[in-house]
């Protein structure tokens, strides 16, 4: 929740988590619903045994997501602003300084 409060503090985010599951779980849509981010996607793909890059899949998911969002959006407004977009991989076990936004913004 910590990450997900962090980058709530920036209106403009759309997050995007990538759980290493079978399935989404209930845990992390409960977190996700009940977090003030106005923007969120929730996926989920396994890690493949013996993978040696670990997060690897769930990036590639990650940004899947976003040409997904982007391709799909009809309004040429908001998909240019999509396009113009930053992208930040960011994980759950790590703490993250509020002036992160302030350079993502820039």
């Amino acid at each position: 929740t910590r990450l997900f409060n962090t980058f709530a503090l920036s209106a403009n985010v759309h997050m995007i988590v990538v759980e290493d599951s079978m399935n989404n779980t209930a845990k992390v849509e409960r977190v996700l619903n009940e977090s003030t981010l106005l923007h969120w996607s929730h996926r989920h793909v396994r890690t493949t045994a013996g993978l040696k890059v670990k997060g690897s899949e769930q990036r590639n998911e990650g940004i899947r997501t976003i040409r997904e969002i982007v391709f799909n959006e009809t309004d040429s407004e908001l998909r240019k602003a999509y396009e113009d977009a930053v992208v930040y991989f960011a994980d759950d076990d790590n703490a993250y300084d509020v002036r992160i936004l302030d350079e993502l913004r820039k």
